[in-house]
């Protein structure tokens, strides 16, 4: 055999060996984008202490490149709601047993990460990523795409896929719980706050 035909199939051979070495991970057709726009008009009771725009909307969720799981393993992609991959993204997990109970990892260019696991019950603590915004930056909330952050056991490993939405609810539970706290929820927020005896406000 041809010693460059050789060397050519060690290359593609290396650039195959999973997501860690894939230089292509196969994204798919992704769903179209439909980006929210217009105007609302809504009215705040004085006995209100909060009003959502948004309702329940939530964005269209990207397609992922396939994983299997691995045990004792947390891996997955972390994408925009467009399906382009996001570098950087920061995920954090705890488990119950052991002194080192904190497993943590960055995804690379191609928007995958990987960890090993510490044993114990799993639990999801962090997941965030940078962004430039205005001058400075702002650090956002990601969500995963199969809204399900319940925990799992260090053992069986999981497949975990974040997205970076614009809005939508974070965490359904604690918008039922707590409806009018503003972290519950993707977007922007406004406060408004007054008083009606502004001469005696301390």
């Amino acid at each position: 055999m041809n010693k460059s035909l050789v060397i050519a199939a060690l290359m593609m051979m290396s650039c195959s060996k999973g997501p860690e070495g894939e230089s292509n991970p196969d994204w798919g057709q992704q769903p179209p984008y439909n980006p929210v726009s217009g105007q609302a008009t809504f009215n705040v009771a004085g006995t209100e202490a909060y009003v959502n725009v948004m309702g329940n909307t939530q964005s269209v969720m990207p397609n992922f490149p396939a994983l299997s799981v691995k045990k004792g393993y947390l891996r997955g992609y972390v994408a925009d709601v467009k399906g382009k991959p996001l570098k950087g993204a920061y995920i954090g997990v705890r488990a119950t047993i052991g002194l080192d109970t904190r497993a943590e990892a960055v995804t690379n260019d191609k928007g995958y990460y990987e960890m090993k696991l510490p044993l114990g019950a799993i639990t999801y603590f962090a997941s965030g990523y940078e962004m430039d915004y205005g001058q400075g930056k702002a650090v956002v909330g990601l969500f995963p795409s199969d809204d399900n952050s319940t925990g799992f056991g260090s053992e069986s490993g999981q497949v975990k896929n974040f997205v970076m939405q614009s809005y939508g609810l974070a965490n359904k539970s604690e918008v039922s719980r707590q409806p009018y706290n503003p972290t519950n929820y993707y977007g922007g927020s406004i406060n408004i706050d007054y008083s009606i005896d502004w001469e005696n406000y301390i």
